[in-house]
């Protein structure tokens, strides 16, 4: 699982009562539950959460990892500074390289 993978909410007793199960979103973010003190829902595996955003059908939350099943990796791009990465349909991340005749 990787930031900006497209998952699901598994459904489960502890999903269900929060209100999440079988909900879509796309994962925004990973933590160290015992140094940032997230309310995550279910129970804290290896010290970790993935945390979830819903675009706005329901709050962004923080997830037991085995809560939350990919269902895609889309493709994108982004620039950061002069670097541009690519993801491919696998999920892997490249470095853009620009061919050695462009100054700009």
């Amino acid at each position: 699982m990787a930031l900006f993978d497209a998952v699901r909410v598994r459904s489960t007793p502890i999903t269900e009562a929060a209100g999440y199960a079988g909900a879509e979103g796309v994962v925004f973010g990973v933590t160290t539950v015992s140094i940032t003190g997230v309310d995550v829902i279910g129970e804290v595996e290896d010290d970790a959460a993935i945390n979830v955003d819903f675009e706005g059908r329901l709050p962004a939350a923080w997830f037991q990892p085995s809560l939350v099943e990919v269902i895609g990796a889309p493709a994108a791009s982004i620039t950061v500074g002069k670097a541009r990465m690519s993801r491919e349909d696998g999920g892997e991340w490249i470095e853009l390289r620009r061919p050695w005749w462009r100054f700009w």
